[in-house]
């Protein structure tokens, strides 16, 4: 499932990077073959890189809260790699084009890692869409797990602010100048909502439920 705003019209010189604010909740009962992420993405028509905090027993064993790095060469054939199980992802090196920094707010930043831009073609050196908010896996024919904190969008729901999108010269864009750019996407609203977007931030999630075949 899908709760989250996304771009769909990406800006003359493409976007240089993401940052954004995220609430971090856990569902205790959260069971393996079911996940629950808030994370963000940037990816261009075949390629993707993305990351957050998610919960997810098959992968941990355990049903804590973790933060996560993703990435994906070709969307549609391959399911893509998780952390450190490919080499694609490289922690804590001086060089390289995708990086991660993470930190209580946007002054005080900590490097976790890259993704060298010889792991992609199209995402060489820009991407062209990009994506904030939360995420859900489960199996087939099982109800959808909660999303957030498993509250529908409001004052006490789980949320994403200070969304921005790196330009060519490295500086930050707030919402304000590209608003046009973005929409909201939902999977299906009978079980995860997403807020409209105000003063650059919006609340997402829902108690889940919904089964597909």
């Amino acid at each position: 499932g899908t709760a989250a705003y996304t771009s769909y019209q990406n800006p003359m010189q493409g976007y240089y990077g993401a940052m954004a604010t995220f609430d971090i909740y856990n569902f205790p009962t959260l069971k393996k073959g079911f996940q629950s992420a808030a994370n963000m993405a940037l990816h261009t028509s075949k390629e993707a890189i993305q990351a957050g905090w998610e919960i997810n027993p098959t992968l941990y064993g355990d049903n804590k809260t973790h933060f996560f790095v993703y990435y994906n060469v070709d969307i549609k054939y391959d399911p893509g790699c998780s952390n450190l199980v490919c080499d694609g992802f490289v922690p804590n090196k001086e060089d390289g084009d995708w990086w991660i920094h993470t930190g209580r707010d946007t002054n005080n930043l900590t490097p976790v890692g890259y993704w060298p831009k010889s792991l992609f073609t199209t995402m060489r050196d820009n991407a062209t869409s990009l994506f904030w908010g939360g995420t859900t896996v489960s199996p087939s024919n099982e109800p959808s797990p909660p999303m957030g904190n498993g509250q529908w969008p409001g004052e006490l729901s789980a949320f994403v602010r200070d969304i921005q999108y790196i330009d060519a010269s490295g500086q930050g864009n707030a919402p304000e100048s590209w608003l046009h750019n973005l929409r909201a996407e939902v999977s299906n609203n009978k079980c995860y909502q997403v807020s409209s977007l105000t003063e650059n931030m919006f609340h997402y999630g829902g108690p889940g439920g919904c089964t597909k075949n």
